[in-house]
């Protein structure tokens, strides 16, 4: 379960974007993978890391998707900045894929992580979110402390079932923001 569905209130406390020492470690290595894929060097990646990379085609980095949970649809955006996302709507859940590549027939959306240990990918709902927004079948992630790749393959059942369980979290998360505008004057 994410943030915004164990605690909204966290997405309406603007301290809920402040960010940690392995938070900053995290988008450092985001940033290296990232100039990796797109230079297509391996760069510093660890040998591993750049075979699991190179293993796909039409490879891309830090996509940046909007999922409008009314009407169903996604839009591609800009990756999130420093100060969040532009242009996200009403109704929209955004975020960033880490990245998005082909293999065996088959799209993958995968999610990095540095070490910390993650509800598994069969169970992940931002990693679904992620699968969902890119027309990906296969949702993964993959820890770079020891190159672990935990991989599920969504079944077009689990991939229906998103869309409920995203205007449940968005309402949620709208009810804590009028919540907290509502007692702000308190």
């Amino acid at each position: 379960r994410g943030r915004a569905e164990r605690c909204p209130s966290a997405c309406a406390d603007p301290q809920g974007n402040s960010t940690s020492a392995a938070s900053e470690k995290g988008t450092e290595n985001h940033a290296e993978i990232e100039r990796a894929i797109r230079s297509e060097e391996q760069g510093s990646l660890s040998n591993e890391l750049w075979a699991f990379i190179a293993s796909f085609t039409n490879r891309r980095a830090e996509v940046g998707i909007a999922l409008n949970v009314h009407t169903k649809s996604v839009r591609f955006i800009g990756a999130r900045n420093a100060g969040g996302y532009d242009d996200v709507h009403p109704g929209e859940i955004a975020l960033t894929v880490d990245f998005i590549g082909e293999r065996d027939g088959k799209v993958w959306c995968v999610d990095w992580k540095s070490r910390a240990r993650v509800t598994a990918a069969a169970d992940n709902r931002q990693l679904l979110a992620g699968v969902v927004g890119t027309g990906a079948t296969v949702g993964a992630i993959y820890y770079l402390d020891n190159h672990y790749c935990d991989s599920h393959e969504f079944s077009q059942m689990e991939l229906d079932a998103f869309w409920p369980l995203a205007d449940e979290i968005l309402g949620g998360v709208a009810d804590a923001i009028s919540v907290k505008a509502t007692t702000k004057g308190t």
